[in-house]
């Protein structure tokens, strides 16, 4: 009888470090997979960034006895020296767009103003019209790069309320992608420089 239970015991505690491995390889593999799609997510702000400056180099200036029609390579990356700003898909025109906000990450995610929306098909957008609300933010940040260096703070990158007080070369793409796991904000950032090289 006393060897039927020390047998019992012994099974007992190997089940419980089993299962307690299991459980902490399911929520490792499950924090892996969101931080992934949250990565993939980041790089896609850049690629629509990206996507947008080579549209305004393939429009150009059709009319050039029109300039107020011509399109510059940074055109639409900027409101009124606000650099922060959402990317919405149009799924039906497939065509992306930026909209911009004049707020810090944090207050983006608090609003819900950054919120990404699940669409029947699966897509992950800003403001979708009928889609379910996801558990990721994402804001995107495009800093004016000056030609001279020591503009702008003394890095030649301006921020939101600031300009380049001669020609832009370039723009810094930020994107952070956040979501919550309980109340704590976990967050992935891409950043990369696209330059005007045309």
């Amino acid at each position: 009888m006393i060897e039927a239970i020390v047998a019992v015991a012994i099974i007992g505690i190997a089940l419980v470090g089993f299962l307690s491995q299991s459980t902490y390889n399911y929520l490792a593999v499950s924090e892996s997979f969101t931080r992934n799609i949250a990565s993939n997510l980041a790089r896609e702000g850049i690629e629509v960034v990206r996507n947008m400056r080579d549209t305004n180099w393939l429009k150009g200036c059709p009319n050039p006895e029109k300039p107020a029609e011509c399109f510059v390579w940074n055109s639409g990356f900027s409101q009124n020296m606000e650099y922060s700003a959402v990317a919405i898909l149009d799924v039906e025109a497939k065509k992306w767009s930026l909209s911009f906000v004049n707020k810090d990450f944090d207050v983006c995610v608090a609003d819900q103003t950054c919120l990404l929306y699940k669409d029947q098909s699966g897509i992950l957008t800003a403001m979708a019209a009928g889609a379910e609300p996801s558990i990721y933010y994402r804001q995107l940040e495009l800093r004016p790069i000056c030609s001279d260096e020591l503009a702008c703070g003394g890095d030649g990158v301006c921020q939101s309320g600031e300009k380049c007080p001669g020609e832009q070369i370039g723009i810094e793409v930020a994107v952070r992608v956040g979501w919550k796991k309980g109340e704590v904000l976990r967050n992935e950032m891409a950043v990369e420089r696209l330059y005007n090289w045309k």
